[in-house]
């Protein structure tokens, strides 16, 4: 991957915390757990011989978990609880990410992603929009709705996500629930 389809990935870093405040006044934090980037410019294709894949895939993966909806404060459903799994010490391997991967240098990087209970049907191409957020003008959005989201179990919540939306520049920056409450990203640089 270029450093330029990089960026993607490398917009934030592991530990980061990410504030939103809903259209009720409601917050939540999103915290940027791990960023993993495999992206070697060594000529020998390791998953040729651990996989046998003649390909090799350039790609990166953010992991991030949203604080208030992988708690249970009142009724909120504990989805940690239901896509998580822990660790032998006790760490949560977090089910929300955005994968980037690059099948070949010569096709163009596409796009994966898990968020509450939700996950993307398919590789997305890169195809970027513009959204205002917080007042900000952002024109470089990767936007995932239910044309693209599918659940990932049966046993889903009533209130799920309907979409989001993630900037280059500045990582996830907007989601939106099915009652239409919509978390925007605050304090964007």
């Amino acid at each position: 991957m270029s450093d330029e389809e990089l960026e993607w990935a490398t917009n934030c870093h592991e530990g980061e915390l990410l504030y939103f405040q809903s259209s009720k006044g409601e917050y939540d934090t999103i915290q940027i757990s791990k960023i993993e980037i495999w992206n070697s410019l060594s000529p020998i294709n390791k998953n040729y011989y651990q996989l046998s894949n003649a390909d090799y895939m350039a790609g990166a993966c953010i992991r991030f978990i949203s604080k208030q909806y992988s708690i249970v404060p009142n009724n909120v459903i504990n989805l940690s609880n239901i896509f998580g799994e822990e660790t032998e010490s006790g760490n949560l391997l977090c089910p929300e990410y955005l994968s980037i991967v690059k099948e070949s240098n010569f096709r163009p990087i596409c796009f994966h992603a898990t968020f509450l209970g939700r996950r993307v049907q398919d590789n997305v191409p890169l195809k970027t929009i513009c959204m205002q957020i917080g007042g900000m003008v952002v024109d470089d959005i990767l936007f995932f709705d239910e044309n693209t989201l599918e659940y990932l179990n049966k046993g889903n919540p009533s209130n799920t996500i309907v979409s989001f939306a993630w900037s280059k520049k500045h990582g996830l920056v907007q989601y939106t629930f099915q009652d239409g409450t919509s978390f925007n990203r605050i304090n964007i640089d």
